[in-house]
Order: structure tokens, then sequence, then C-alpha cells
């Protein structure tokens, strides 16, 4: 009996203990709403959301409603204030929200009654045009035209016109800026705008339209052409593996100095004829060029002629290697 007895005061001791412990370190009171005010209106479809600190919460829930009392959408924070995403909201809508706080010992209540807001979003103004600076020269058919950034806007729109008036280009970016990639011509005149979408719909484009002129400058050839020779074996005209690799090094080169045209001068040791070696001069020629265009580079870049045994490096037979060669000669 006295066992029974202490038993029971063991765990009438345990219980008080545990309810003490419960009064003592609670869960989260309901936290106190602060903004948007009850029954407001918001300029934005991103609000934040805060209310008061709660003692001892290291974490909050945010939990909004829409008009038919559904929950839209919910979100964390450890701070006591939360930002409604991008997407979530759409304008001249009514909202409610609440939130409610953590802490060790669990999750506390949701503050009641809920408090409301409404998204009253106004159309942006029209946005202020930055680049190409207006009636200035661009030097590429693909420039780039920018704005100045509006943090409420969720795109914007671009419209270029040529000097008639007809739209050539048109676009849409979600940043502030767009690349025309296609539509103008070089030495053309062009105008253009830009306007800004947000939860109220498009702005009005920024009048007066601005100008910019498209002018390509040439190509600019290199002062000095770093091309290596190439050399052949008597009476042929294949590419040897040694020389294929230094018309692989000179294909790297060009590319690198993109529209540098070129003669593929053809040359031949003095044995044999003028006019074979004119026919064999050509062949090595056309052989360096039908390579450099297999690697890739455009014909039309390249002509071939001929030189046969003319202009030799040596006259010394024992060297006759050098005079058969094919040089690289910008146009």
């Amino acid at each position: 009996m006295k066992r029974t007895v202490l038993l029971l005061g063991c765990v009438a001791m345990a219980l008080l203990l545990c309810v003490s412990c419960q009064i003592c370190r609670p869960t989260p009171k309901a936290p106190k709403a602060m903004a948007p005010a009850n029954g407001g209106k918001v300029t934005t479809i991103t609000p934040q959301l805060q209310v008061e600190a709660v003692k001892d919460a290291d974490q909050y829930q945010w939990t909004i409603e829409g008009p038919d009392d559904s929950i839209l959408t919910k979100g964390m924070s450890v701070t006591p204030s939360w930002m409604i995403p991008k997407g979530t909201l759409k304008n001249n809508v009514t909202y409610e929200w609440t939130c409610m706080a953590h802490n060790s010992h669990g999750w506390g209540k949701d503050f009641d009654p809920e408090w409301t807001f409404t998204t009253d979003v106004a159309i942006l103004a029209a946005p202020m045009a930055s680049a190409p600076i207006n009636g200035s020269e661009v030097p590429t058919l693909t420039p780039m035209l920018e704005v100045m950034a509006n943090p409420d806007a969720d795109q914007y729109q671009f419209t270029v016109k040529d000097s008639t008036g007809k739209e050539v280009a048109k676009g849409t970016s979600a940043e502030p800026s767009w690349t025309v990639t296609s539509g103008l011509v070089d030495k053309q005149k062009y105008s253009w705008s830009a306007m800004a979408l947000n939860a109220a719909g498009w702005s009005p484009a920024f009048t007066p339209e601005w100008t910019f002129r498209v002018k390509v400058p040439p190509p600019t050839k290199p002062s000095v052409v770093n091309l290596t020779v190439i050399h052949f074996d008597f009476d042929k005209f294949d590419i040897r593996p040694g020389d294929a690799k230094v018309l692989e090094d000179n294909a790297t080169w060009l590319r690198a100095h993109s529209g540098t045209s070129l003669s593929l001068e053809g040359y031949c040791d003095p044995v044999g004829t003028e006019e074979y070696n004119r026919g064999l001069g050509l062949r090595r020629s056309i052989a360096a060029k039908n390579y450099l265009v297999k690697l890739g580079l455009d014909a039309g870049l390249f002509t071939t002629i001929s030189f046969g045994k003319e202009k030799l490096v040596t006259e010394d037979p024992a060297q006759f290697e050098l005079n058969r060669r094919v040089e690289f000669v910008a146009k």
C-alpha cells in the first residue's frame, strides 16, 4: 500500500512539474499586426507584412487568403516581417492575412481577427531613355537599347522604327535593356521608344522617341600579316603533316583577324620548264586554300596565284626546298 501511494505521489509530482514548465515556458502568444494598415490600400503587388516582434520567437509563419477565404499562399521568416513574392497577388483585389510565431515549445496562435488590404497599383509612368545617346551613331547592326530601371516593372517592350515611321524591330525583356538582333541596315537612321509593364498594365511609351544612326566601321586590316610559309616536296603539291600544323596555326590567326583577305602565292624551284612550274605553283596555292577552307574559313577570303620559278629564295641546290613554297600575302 505504501509503495502504491509513493508511486502515485511521484506521478502527481511529475504532472505538476510538466504543468509548471508549460506555464513558465509556453508557446508564443499571437503576434500583433502592424502593417499594412488594416483595410488599407497598397500600391504594390509585393507588399511587406509586419507584426510586432514576439519575445523568444525564432520564426514566423504568414498566411494569405484570397477573396473566397481559401489559402492563397504561406511563407516563413525569421524576422517579424515578410515580403509577399512577385506573382502571388493580382491588382484591385482584397486579401486577408494573419501570422503566428514559433519558439522551442512549438507554434502559437494566429492573431484574430485577420487584417485585410487591397492592391491598388497604378500604371507606371513612361520609362526614361538611357542609351544609346539620342542622335548618336552606333557602330553595330545589333545595338543595345536601354532605359532607366523601375523596381515595379515586370518587363519592358522596345520598338524600333525606320525614317519613314515603319516598325522594323520589336522585343520584350525582363531587364531594362534589349538588343536589336535583326532589321537594321548600315548607314540608316532609326528611332526607338519603350514602355514598361506592371500589375496595372503597360505604361505609355516615352516621347519624343530617341534616334540613332547605324554606321558600321569597315573591318580593320592588320598592319602585319603574321602567317608562316609552308613548303613542299620535290614535284609535289600535297600538304605534308608538318605543314598542315602550320596551316592550322595560320587559320587560328585568321579567325582572330576576321576579314583579312589573302593572296596565296605558289612558288617552285628552278628545275623544269617555266610552263610546268607555273602549273605546279598554282596547284600548290590551291592545295593551301582548300586546306584552310576545310578548317572552316571562308573561301572568299582567298585568291590563288602562281609565280612558278620566279622570285627564288635560293639558287643553292641543297636548299631548293625553300623555293617550293606558298606565301600568304595580304591583299
